[in-house]
């Protein structure tokens, strides 16, 4: 599923446990943070080795998660 779907429109968030890329040369585990601000044009989206609840606190610190 792309990275964008769980987050359909702005004002919206997602962080969870995914895997980015498809070519299995590239492919990278780790947790998904999808952010979809207002006034943006499309979702901001980061790949990082948090687990997601350590990335839902950061997350929470900007109004989101």
């Amino acid at each position: 599923m792309p990275a964008r779907k769980p987050v359909s429109a702005p004002n919206g968030c997602f962080i969870g446990r995914g895997m980015a890329f498809r070519a299995a040369s590239k492919r990278l585990r780790g947790t998904i943070i999808v952010i979809w601000v207002e006034g943006q044009s499309e979702p901001w989206i980061a790949l990082t080795d948090l687990d997601p609840s350590g990335a839902g606190r950061r997350g929470a610190r900007f109004g989101y998660g």
